[in-house]
């Protein structure tokens, strides 16, 4: 019994069972980031999470819609399942087409792993996996996942790139309004004083000092002055007598 079945079911298998071929797809990720305010480049410290970050977002919904937009209508066979055995077994017995939407194959074909996205553990590259009967449209299909991930996230860094730009520029307006103000202050100041310069205006003031004190030396003096002139007045009349007078 076994000699029969084996005899019968590995040439079934054998026919019925596809060769199946992995393609694969590389994406490099830079591990410097220049700096977008001085463009000078700088490590990336948690490089590994970044990586592992980035592959995840390649299968991510929005890479998917995108390549099922690029490719649904090209007639690759990935997207139409009516050929294949599941297919054939599901009209015979519900007398209906299966139809999916692309969409729902690309996540399928995600969910088992038949399309991956993964880091190499030491390198700069994710690599993006297919494994199909079709090697043709396995590339396709990798191809696309790869230019439409980096377009996506192209766009991603330019929104958010222009969203720095607008905060750096909104906090430039308010330090030139800062800066206006301050030069205002100093204006005025200097209308006050007669000079922008510190030194000259301490050499101002220095010299205001001294000339006060040089007044109040003086007011001291002539009060000094004056007391003792009130004091002389304010004396006993001293008179002279003659001797025959007694």
């Amino acid at each position: 019994t076994f000699v029969v079945l084996c005899a019968a079911g590995v040439p079934a298998i054998w026919l019925l069972i596809p060769k199946s071929y992995v393609v694969s797809g590389a994406i490099r990720v830079d591990p410097i980031i220049p700096n977008i305010l001085t463009g000078e480049d700088g490590g990336m410290s948690n490089y590994t999470s970044f990586m592992t970050t980035q592959a995840m977002r390649v299968t991510r919904p929005q890479v998917v819609t995108e390549v099922a937009k690029d490719l649904s209508n090209k007639g690759l066979e990935f997207f139409d399942p009516q050929g294949t055995l599941a297919a054939k077994l599901a009209r015979r017995f519900t007398r209906k087409a299966i139809e999916p939407a692309p969409e729902k194959v690309l996540e399928d074909a995600i969910l088992d792993e038949l399309i991956t996205a993964r880091p190499l553990q030491r390198g700069e590259h994710i690599m993006v996996n297919m494994t199909w009967r079709d090697s043709s449209e396995a590339i396709r299909i990798v191809d696309s996942f790869i230019g439409k991930y980096m377009a996506l996230e192209g766009t991603s860094a330019s929104d958010k790139e222009e969203g720095t730009l607008a905060a750096l520029e909104d906090e430039q307006k308010l330090l030139a309004g800062k800066l206006e103000a301050y030069q205002s202050q100093i204006r005025s100041m200097a209308d006050e004083f007669g000079t922008k310069k510190l030194d000259e205006r301490y050499d101002m003031n220095l010299q205001r000092v001294g000339m006060l004190l040089s007044q109040f030396t003086e007011v001291q003096a002539r009060r000094i002055y004056l007391q003792a002139q009130v004091q002389v007045l304010m004396a006993p009349h001293l008179y002279y007598v003659p001797e025959e007078y007694g």
